[in-house]
């Protein structure tokens, strides 16, 4: 199962039960590879953000929302996901920046705190 599938599941877990997490997940997991097959034509570039992020958090919403969460909660617990996801990423971000010169190299990055 997709790692975004199977932690936002878990998320969703904590408010819906593990039993109907379980089962929203199993959807998603089906739809994701429905979403997969149906864009085989995306180019390499595209697979690398579309297959991990757009596709799965797609098929979770759907999910969601056929198994009767409201809109804006199955968005909160998208969003979370990725809240979350990026609080454990910064860590590493920031011992990056603390390499010498490697903020000249990536302007973008010198924005970061």
């Amino acid at each position: 199962m997709h790692r975004l599938i199977r932690s936002t599941c878990a998320i969703a877990a904590e408010e819906i039960g593990e039993r109907r997490a379980a089962r929203i997940a199993a959807k998603a997991q089906k739809r994701y590879e429905e979403l997969c097959r149906e864009n085989t034509s995306d180019s390499k570039a595209l697979r690398a953000h579309t297959y991990t992020r757009i596709y799965p958090a797609i098929a979770v919403y759907e999910a969601l929302r056929s198994d009767g969460m409201e809109q804006e909660r199955a968005v909160w617990v998208i969003r979370e996901y990725f809240q979350r996801f990026a609080a454990a990423f910064a860590p590493h971000l920031q011992r990056m920046i603390r390499v010498p010169g490697l903020a000249k190299k990536i302007p973008g990055i010198r924005s970061c705190p």
